[in-house]
This record gives structure tokens, C-alpha cells and sequence, in this order.
């Protein structure tokens, strides 16, 4: 048991840094695809975040606002981080749609 968490961390955090950093676009969507199916972790949300500011790739963007959309409200409570993510991509994104989606989505939460 304690073998296969090391494993699982070990996994987890190449992923994280495949859907980083690696130059190709492809590689970097498989990574958030799988991390995808982890939980929500600090790890992961940091790296959601880390992608949804960073990556020159506006498909990338989108799939992880997609992906922080469940997250930001757990059990009734906003999660204030990926919210002031969410408002800073709907002021600065360079993408139209992400501005939009990020408007959209920012507004939903704070009707709630």
C-alpha cells in the first residue's frame, strides 16, 4: 500500500510537470486529461491554476477552467483562489471566448 502512494505522488507530480512545461501541446493536454481524473488536490488545483495563467494555448485554458468549474463551490463554499483566477482571465485573457467564459462563470458563482 505505502509502495503504490509513492507511486500514485510519483505519477501525480511528472503529470503536473508534463502538463507544465513540456513544449508540446499534445503531451501537455494528455497530462491534464489524466489529472483530470485525480482528486482536486492542492497539488493539482495549484497546477490548474498554474496552467490557466501561463499556457500560451487557449484549448489548454479552456479545458481547465472546464475542470476548475466543479471545483469552485465545494459544500456550499467558494473556493476563493480559483475564483480570483477565474475574475483575472475574464479582465486580461488575450482569447475573447476565455473572457467570456471566465465572465460567465464568475458571474454564476457570485448569483449563488
Amino acid at each position: 500500500v505505502e509502495f503504490a502512494k509513492t507511486l500514485d505522488k510519483e505519477i501525480k507530480a511528472a503529470l503536473i510537470q508534463a502538463m507544465k512545461s513540456d513544449v508540446n501541446p499534445a503531451v501537455r493536454k494528455e497530462a491534464l486529461r489524466t489529472l483530470q481524473k485525480f482528486p482536486l488536490d492542492q497539488d493539482v488545483k495549484q497546477a490548474f491554476l498554474f496552467v490557466m495563467q501561463h499556457d500560451g494555448n487557449p484549448s489548454m485554458r479552456i479545458e481547465v477552467i472546464n475542470s476548475l468549474e466543479k471545483a469552485l463551490t465545494r459544500d456550499g463554499k467558494v473556493d476563493q483562489d480559483i475564483l480570483n483566477a477565474i475574475k483575472e482571465k475574464m479582465q486580461s485573457d488575450q482569447n475573447n471566448y476565455i473572457r467570456i467564459r471566465a465572465r460567465n462563470l464568475y458571474e454564476e458563482v457570485k448569483q449563488q
